[in-house]
């Protein structure tokens, strides 16, 4: 019984123990396959609670493992740029113009991430008694004279030497009666300030924002404007990472792209530091807590905004086998079309046309190829080629076979009647399909290349992807149309066949749309991924695999037979031009119906 009881205690201690090192509800399980993420934190306070934040977020709520590398802001840089360090979260513009002149203009090795949403400031202070006693000493004007700076001891006190600081530049260009030194930490900087508060007047180095201010009663100096505005400016600070981050880690990335919080968030996250003494891990999992709603929105939007997928996750690899499949299936039918080439179904029906369809399809599936891996320029742009290129000989090779089959048969028009389309002329006009949808794509990409930004090929026009979809839509629907106008032209046009195909297809183009717009990142990717050769699939199991079928199940002497039956049957009605049979199945010829 008592073993039964220790064992209930340890395990209520192990789930207590669970719950309480978590800081957001539903945690998510820590992939350790993807990239770690190693998060930059500098030597002070600030810093320490940016990166805490973040790591919880990308750690509980996305499952990506992160690393806190302690680094000062001078070595981050050249860190940062060679991939050994991913993520910096609170750089001061000021203080780091060469940096940013350097590895983010010129080399583009760090990539600025935008704004933290804090808003800081440097600057000199010192106890707000000590003003109000002496009042000229609110202004650093009259530092020049020295008995103004003996009462703070002649000297400035800096922090830490690696931190940016401008301080013997200040004191020399404006002849200060003073001189500066580094008392060392910010640790060793707040005991000094803490200690001679009381004590002794002090001048010192400090920023906003910082729990301090709120602890102790501190008067910020007006330094000379020059000084306010280029060297100690307020400013909103700045986030910066890796210029591979975003392939590396894109879910990362996209997260460090929208996280920001207010001064007043950081002001009172550091006040708890100072005041209450907690850690800065304690105090960012208490605002994560109590900022659900705030951080939230940037998970969701996060989740609904990659296209693209690794190459070893579960769904690229469904993908890549399932559109494999498709393709060797329309590789097989091909290979058959070759072999029954001369059989006179095959040639009634346009041999060649239906293998120019194949090969288009084949092209197309291949888009869901292009989507798995890295999202850059050139994946966007093949994915798009390969789509658009694929889709217009496939099914613009169905639509001018149908066509011809409607110009023979169908057509009042004496003089489209006297001018047979061979296959030569179908290229011809494939070709001019095709030179339109390499114009449309081209000025796409020229004029409105894509945003790959996390792994997502975004248009930043949408008049030329409107186009894009608009041409294809036209393609369709005139094979709609042909189709079912010729779809009592038996062995000839296959009417009811591609009716059924692209109407089919077309359902299945709407709601690919309609789950795009409306699934997260995996459904996306899946739809597209495995819709493409799905719509494929359709034309193929509707038009050739049925056709094939006949050709191996009848003799060439019967379907030789079935040919001229159906031409007598088709032209009961309509006076036909250029075409006849004879033993080997059609030919040209000049006779009436």
């Amino acid at each position: 019984l008592m073993r039964m009881l220790g064992s209930f205690i340890l395990v209520g201690l192990l789930l207590v123990t669970s719950v309480a090192s978590s800081c957001t509800p539903d945690i998510v399980e820590l992939n350790e396959l993807v990239p770690k993420v190693v998060l930059v934190q500098n030597s002070w306070m600030g810093s320490a609670v940016n990166v805490n934040v973040a790591k919880i977020l990308l750690e509980e709520r996305i499952g990506i493992p992160t690393h806190i590398v302690s680094l000062d802001e001078t070595e981050m840089w050249e860190e940062m740029a060679a991939g050994r360090a991913h993520v910096a979260l609170e750089v001061w513009p000021s203080g780091h113009v060469k940096a940013f002149e350097k590895y983010v203009q010129e080399n583009r090795t760090v990539i600025s991430a935008g704004p933290l949403g804090v808003i800081g400031q440097i600057g000199w202070y010192t106890q707000q008694y000590v003003v109000d006693a002496h009042p000229q000493l609110s202004s650093s004007r009259s530092f020049t004279d020295p008995n103004n700076t003996a009462i703070f001891g002649g000297v400035v006190h800096g922090v830490d030497p690696t931190f940016v600081q401008f301080e013997g530049q200040i004191i020399e260009t404006y002849e200060y009666a003073m001189t500066n030194d580094y008392i060392g930490s910010e640790e060793e900087l707040l005991d000094k300030v803490r200690g001679s508060y009381d004590e002794e007047p002090m001048l010192f180095y400090f920023w906003s924002p910082h729990g301090l201010l709120g602890e102790l009663e501190l008067a910020r100096i007006s330094l000379p404007p020059d000084v306010e505005d280029k060297m100690y400016p307020a400013e909103i600070l700045r986030k910066v990472y890796w210029h591979e981050f975003r392939t590396y880690s894109p879910s990362a990335a996209f997260l460090i792209d929208t996280f920001s919080y207010s001064t007043a968030d950081q002001i009172e996250m550091l006040g708890k530091i100072e005041k209450l003494g907690m850690t800065p891990e304690e105090v960012a999992c208490e605002w994560v807590q109590n900022n659900r709603v705030y951080w939230q929105n940037w998970i969701e939007e996060m989740e609904n905004t990659p296209d693209f997928v690794p190459n070893d996750s579960a769904a690229g690899i469904i993908i890549v086998i399932w559109t494999a499949c498709i393709q060797a299936l329309a590789v097989v039918i091909l290979a058959l079309y070759l072999y029954k080439r001369k059989h006179p179904l095959l040639v009634a029906t346009a041999c060649h046309p239906s293998m120019l369809s194949l090969i288009g399809g084949i092209v197309m599936s291949a888009v869901s190829y292009w989507m798995i891996g890295e999202a850059r320029v050139v994946n966007c742009a093949g994915a798009t080629v390969m789509s658009g290129l694929g889709y217009v000989i496939m099914m613009g090779s169905l639509v001018l076979k149908e066509y011809r089959v409607f110009k023979l048969f169908l057509s009042d028009s004496k003089k489209l009647k006297m001018k047979p389309m061979k296959d030569t002329h179908l290229a011809l006009h494939l070709a001019l399909f095709l030179s339109i949808e390499i114009s449309i794509i081209v000025l796409w990409l020229a004029v409105s290349p894509f945003d790959t930004t996390y792994l997502h090929c975004r248009p930043t026009d949408g008049t030329f992807y409107s186009l894009f979809i608009f041409f294809k839509g036209i393609i369709l629907l005139a094979c709609i149309y042909l189709g079912y106008k010729t779809r009592h032209i038996d062995f000839f046009a296959e009417g009811w066949n591609v009716t059924i195909a692209s109407v089919v297809g077309s359902l299945v183009g709407i709601v690919a749309i309609i789950l795009i717009f409306t699934l997260p990142v995996l459904g996306v990717v899946l739809t597209i991924g495995i819709g493409t050769p799905l719509f494929h699939l359709i034309f193929m199991c509707c038009i050739d695999i049925p056709k094939l079928w006949k050709a191996f199940h009848t003799t060439e002497a019967k379907a030789r037979e079935q040919v001229s039956s159906s031409i007598i049957s088709a032209t009961a009605s309509k006076s036909v031009s250029s075409l006849s049979v004879n033993k080997s199945g059609l030919s040209t010829g000049t006779s009436d119906k």
